[in-house]
């Protein structure tokens, strides 16, 4: 999968669907790689991200960054393995572990975020009975600032 040098990163909740994929559409005639959209905002990620996922073009649906805290580690799997069996290989699941007043203040939840992270994705292996597309695709497709936390 090649996901360029840019991307395009925008609120999705700004824009209709329509419009969104006109924006993306756009993206890619200027030649970005992949666009994505924080999880903020009132439109879900998951319904946009097939939406996205679903038209035609070349570009990758990427670094949807949730904050894994309060989803299954199941949950993300799944969501992962179907986008990414309807988009062509084309979608890039993104796990964030957000900020603290996101996390402690809004959601009322504690954790130390390198050490639950590598929980959950343990989970998330496991899970997957050996098979390691999360991390083999992810490979080296993290901010530079990423690796000190690894």
């Amino acid at each position: 999968m090649d996901l360029g040098r840019l991307g395009v990163w925008y609120g999705a909740d700004k824009l209709t669907p329509v419009e969104w994929n006109r924006f993306v559409n756009k993206a890619e005639s200027l030649g970005y790689g992949r666009c994505g959209t924080p999880k903020q905002g009132g439109l879900s990620r998951c319904p946009l991200a097939a939406f996205y996922c679903h038209r035609p073009g070349k570009s990758v649906s990427a670094a949807r960054l949730p904050t894994f805290m309060p989803v299954m580690p199941l949950g993300f799997r799944q969501g992962f393995q179907t986008l990414s069996a309807i988009s062509g290989n084309r979608f890039v699941l993104g796990l964030g572990v957000s900020h603290v007043p996101m996390v402690e203040n809004l959601r009322g939840h504690t954790y130390k975020t390198a050490s639950t992270m590598r929980e959950y994705l343990g989970k998330i292996y496991a899970e997957s009975q050996g098979q390691r597309e999360l991390a083999d695709r992810a490979r080296g497709t993290g901010p530079p600032h990423a690796g000190a936390f690894r």
